[in-house]
């Protein structure tokens, strides 16, 4: 009964079709909605993301993510209860930057 109903709707609707003139009009108001975001914000997230990187590199980034990662594979090591294949904490890490870096460029 329903793929009746469903097939007669359907029918009704593709016969009763019609196309209205946009005339330009979704341009105009795309063009008159005012932006997310002002050039402060976007100055003020380009400030901050200039001195995270400079401390990054000034307090030795790269030496704290290789002893963290090399603590964890060691502690993982010694405990045999919690073992887990190297590779699904690397495709977690990967996957979870994924969303996080997905996550900051979509607030923009």
């Amino acid at each position: 009964m329903k793929d009746k109903d469903d097939i007669m709707m359907r029918n009704f609707f593709s016969a009763q079709k019609q196309e209205i003139a946009d005339n330009g009009f979704s341009k105009r108001v795309k063009k008159s909605l005012p932006y997310r975001m002002s050039p402060l914000v976007k100055m003020w997230g380009a400030i901050v993301l200039f001195v995270a990187i400079a401390l990054f590199f000034i307090f030795d980034g790269w030496l704290a993510i290789i002893q963290s990662i090399r603590n964890i594979y060691v502690a993982m090591m010694q405990n045999t209860d919690l073992y887990a294949d190297p590779k699904s904490y690397i495709i977690a890490v990967v996957v979870l930057a994924v969303i996080g870096i997905s996550k900051v460029w979509s607030t923009e």
